[in-house]
């Protein structure tokens, strides 16, 4: 090999380190399906605008998680409701484990109904359609439908 040729592979090797880095491409994040109830809370309230905090996880990842355990989540119930009002159209997203929860969602009740006089029409149509979900607990929503 010529001294040109290895010089030049030096020169990449070491350009390579400094563009990529020399550190490991493996993550050591907890998987979703490990975080706590009250941990997933926690992610979902970053997404409210104004909010100082932010998720290690996407969006959409955290309420497929919520849907898939569906009414042993309930304690998160509250401040899904709260959710399907954030500002931005996927918001509404939340409404899908609230589904899930079933009846289990019964202490969503009072926000779903604040819900019902937000300025956006999708918000009041999910936040409905949730409280028909829940089922007969939700009854003292009828009059403001």
């Amino acid at each position: 090999m010529t001294k040109k040729v290895f010089l030049l592979l030096v020169v990449l090797l070491v350009n390579t380190f400094l563009i990529l880095g020399c550190t490991s491409s493996h993550t050591t994040a907890t998987p979703i399906s490990q975080k706590t109830n009250a941990e997933l809370e926690e992610m979902l309230k970053s997404f409210e605008y104004g909010s100082q905090t932010t998720s290690e996880y996407p969006f959409h990842e955290i309420i497929s998680e919520l849907r898939r355990r569906g009414p042993v989540a309930a304690e998160v119930a509250p401040t899904l409701a709260q959710v399907i009002a954030f500002d931005g159209s996927s918001s509404i997203m939340a409404s899908f484990p609230l589904v899930e929860m079933g009846s289990s969602a019964r202490t969503a009740i009072p926000y779903l109904i604040q819900n019902l006089d937000h300025p956006r029409e999708d918000v009041r149509l999910y936040s409905t359609f949730v409280l028909g979900t829940i089922g007969s607990p939700s009854k003292c929503a009828v009059p403001k439908i």
